[in-house]
């Protein structure tokens, strides 16, 4: 996957005598082996070409000489510079139109923030001028930063907690002053009785550290009879799994806490933004590690006396919903239910059906086939649905093209013939993530009921 490894190439662009463009000569930028670059882009000069790469621990910001072929390293930021770029046009910095400046977003512990580089230092021997900017508090997620052509502006979408992604305006010839301009949702609830904030947390457990962010409910735990009568909680596994829960504008999780639901975001071993190290940890450990730190999430949560055993439900979409999946075949007594949403049931068929763009992802994250095939076959729930001891309700969509819809069908057949408490829906016109209003309706009030229904006797 590029974040894994990849390399950038400069081409010489001609004009064929047939009147197509043609390539007539090709240079990779020099780089280290297994390392990431990411978001290639010409200086409006012409004469440097910058990115994102990871020589070391984090992604900064380098640049190309196109005349003397050498890469100069300019950002020595404590913090996450590149994405993983699953999608094409991801961008975390932008150059000036003159190319003096570049302003870059970094990520640490969830939160981004953005640094302002002078490009053009005195000598040789001085490092390059980093300004971090100290007026963005109000958006913990910044997004897409892009410099206006005639220099005065810089646009990017902010989100918070409290606030839904909106487009901010940056003025440059006025000490950076943000003005928010529009915001992407139209209207949104105001939680007049509650707004939940996340709390970024790390725990140890036979010493490996993992992060997670957790959202409060509406209630904190009261006494009641003499114990503590502690809500329930949704453990959240994102999906990627190269990817990671953020401090952003998080609808569902004010959802959930306003029903008097914890939600902890568990972004477990092999997740971004915690440097390449914790990222390369997943490497052949997929449905291992990841479920590995979400029960151990469990056991901080309990130990902090926020969370229940009894009360508490592990969810997850696509590589998130396999984790569930996992979680619920070989550790049965840990939580009280599941929810699974399209989530992968059987490695040999992901390998065999997903698209184009991850076709080899398991290469990395399971091993090679034919010689991991014992991998495979032992962390594939589907061969282990009968382990099952918790309720689980199923989400997918018909026209999946990820993760193919019949590998879910031939899961809960397996729940059926095993007289597995489980619910099922299979949404019509819906793929790989839920996008129909009627749907997001149906799903979140009917995981909810299935949420209370579960731990009914404990709540």
């Amino acid at each position: 996957m590029p974040w894994i490894n990849s390399k950038i190439y400069v081409a010489d662009i001609q004009m064929h005598a047939k009147g197509y463009p043609a390539i007539s000569h090709l240079d990779a930028i020099p780089s280290p082996d297994m390392s990431a670059s990411f978001q290639p882009q010409f200086c409006p000069k012409g004469n440097f070409v910058y990115f994102i790469r990871d020589d070391s621990q984090w992604g900064q910001l380098f640049r190309y000489n196109l005349q003397t072929k050498s890469v100069e390293k300019i950002t020595d930021i404590q913090g996450e510079c590149a994405q993983p770029n699953w999608v094409h046009d991801m961008r975390t910095y932008t150059l000036s139109h003159d190319g003096t400046q570049a302003f870059v977003v970094a990520n640490k512990n969830t939160i981004h923030t953005i640094y302002q580089i002078n490009l053009e230092k005195e000598n040789e021997s001085t490092h390059y001028q980093c300004t971090r900017w100290t007026n963005t508090h109000l958006w913990s997620e910044i997004l897409q930063p892009t410099c206006s052509y005639d220099g005065r502006h810089l646009a990017f979408i902010g989100s918070a907690p409290d606030r839904p992604p909106e487009i901010c305006l940056a003025n440059l010839k006025e000490n950076n002053a943000i003005q928010p301009l529009k915001s992407t949702i139209k209207s949104y609830p105001q939680f007049i009785d509650h707004q939940s904030n996340p709390i970024h947390l790390n725990w140890q457990d036979n010493g490996i550290k993992t992060y997670g962010l957790y959202w409060p409910p509406k209630s904190q735990p009261i006494c009641k009879n003499g114990e503590k009568d502690i809500p329930p909680v949704i453990f959240k596994i994102h999906g990627g799994p190269t990817a990671q829960a953020t401090t952003c504008w998080e609808p569902e999780a004010q959802f959930f806490t306003s029903k008097n639901i914890g939600v902890f975001y568990v972004n477990y071993r092999g997740s971004w933004g915690y440097g390449r190290k914790y990222m390369e940890a997943i490497k052949g450990q997929w449905g291992v590690c990841d479920v590995e730190d979400a029960i151990s999430g469990l056991n901080y949560l309990e130990r902090q006396g926020l969370a229940s055993r009894k009360k508490s439900v592990i969810m997850g979409g696509s590589a998130g919903g396999y984790t569930v999946l996992q979680a619920l075949c070989h550790y049965p007594q840990v939580f009280a239910a599941g929810i699974c949403l399209y989530g992968v049931t059987d490695l040999f068929a992901l390998s065999q059906q997903t698209h184009k763009f991850e076709k080899h992802y398991n290469d990395y994250l399971l091993g090679i086939l034919p010689q991991a095939t014992n991998v495979y076959t032992e962390r594939s729930p589907i061969n282990f649905a009968d382990k099952i001891q918790k309720p689980i309700a199923i989400y997918q969509g018909k026209e999946d093209t990820v993760v193919a819809p019949q590998q879910m069908i031939s899961f809960v057949d397996s729940l059926k013939k095993f007289n597995i408490p489980h619910f099922f829906h299979l949404y019509e016109n819906e793929g790989h993530g839920f996008r129909l209003q009627e749907t997001k309706e149906h799903l979140y009030r009917t995981m909810t009921d299935f949420i209370y229904n579960s731990i009914a006797s404990d709540v």
